[in-house]
């Protein structure tokens, strides 16, 4: 995994070959490459390893999408509140959240999300998280690393431990536990985002 992230954040050096890239470029190309380093390098601060991952004009900033199941294979599913700038009112998976600095002091900064991201919305921890594939969302073009995990119980055991989560009121309108053999029909009918419809349903097909 670290090879991985390593690999994908490597690929912004391409910035700062910066003349041998302009030389060959086609005008329409210079436009762009002239317009990106700018907003990289003239009005940015790079002088760290959290403000490059941080840096919207990189392609840095990997969302992870967490899709966990209870002791019976029901899904955990969440419908956003109305103050999330992304997602707002949709359903969702059961937690998101993007890679910041903290997770790459972990052997494995995924799964350190995943588990971060988890702990803060649900006061969930579950016995097993696993990176199960990457997702390209077709509007934002960025990469979601798709996580799936289980818990060793079912979801109304821990519903009070659930609503007491420090971003549960701020980012979860409502919870909702739907079991495996109902939820493409359920999802169907419901508004998601394009990744978070396709993390669901690629987990389905794989458990048949």
């Amino acid at each position: 995994m670290g090879h991985l992230i390593s690999g994908y954040l490597a690929s912004n050096i391409a910035m700062f070959r910066y003349e041998g890239l302009i030389a060959k470029a086609s005008p329409e190309d210079k436009m762009i490459l002239e317009k990106l380093r700018a907003s990289v390098f003239h009005t940015s601060d790079l002088s760290s390893f959290s403000s490059v991952l941080s840096n919207s004009s990189l392609a840095n900033a990997m969302a992870v999408s967490v899709l966990v199941q209870d002791i019976n294979g029901n899904y955990g599913l969440v419908r956003r509140t109305s103050n999330l700038a992304i997602g707002s009112r949709l359903l969702s998976v059961t937690s998101t959240g993007s890679l910041d600095d903290s997770d790459f002091h972990s052997d494995n900064p995924v799964i350190a999300c995943a588990t971060r991201e988890l702990r803060e919305e649900l006061n969930i921890t579950c016995t097993e998280l696993i990176l199960s594939g990457i997702a390209i969302s077709k509007k934002k073009l960025q990469p979601i690393l798709m996580v799936n995990g289980k818990i060793n119980c079912t979801w109304e055991a821990i519903m009070n431990t659930i609503t007491t989560a420090e971003d549960y009121n701020a980012e979860v309108q409502e919870f909702i536990a739907v079991p495996h053999s109902a939820v493409a029909e359920f999802i169907a009918n419901e508004n998601l985002t394009d990744a978070g419809r396709y993390h669901i349903l690629y987990q389905c097909h794989n458990e048949r």
